[in-house]
């Protein structure tokens, strides 16, 4: 257990990745439009939601993380990325065979 700002209790949940899993990330500049990306991008391609970060107060990014096989990372990013419109849409990232120490950075969730 970890303690987070204002006494908040963060837990850290870790998923298990498979080797030849790849990672996707992407990273908008509001709130409304990173839950619309990762709808979309879960929606449209067998993958697995890592984390939902919603950043609160002024600006309010938010980024979408997600795991699973390389094509449907691509395509999930690509519809979340649609999704997200370019308006809003800071960057995406598709690591096809991140470094093990990444790979579970990746996948260490924050609860």
């Amino acid at each position: 257990m970890v303690v987070g700002g204002l006494g908040q209790e963060v837990r850290r949940i870790e998923l298990q990745l498979l080797e030849e899993d790849a990672v996707g990330v992407i990273e908008v500049s509001s709130l409304s439009a990173a839950v619309r990306a990762a709808d979309a991008a879960l929606k449209g391609a067998a993958v697995r939601l890592v984390d939902l970060h919603l950043g609160r107060g002024i600006g309010g990014k938010g980024t979408v993380v997600l795991t699973g096989p390389l094509e449907d990372i691509e395509a999930a990013v690509a519809m979340g990325a649609e999704a997200a419109t370019e308006a809003w849409l800071v960057a995406t990232e598709v690591l096809a065979t991140p470094d093990a120490i990444v790979s579970q950075a990746a996948v260490t969730r924050r609860r």
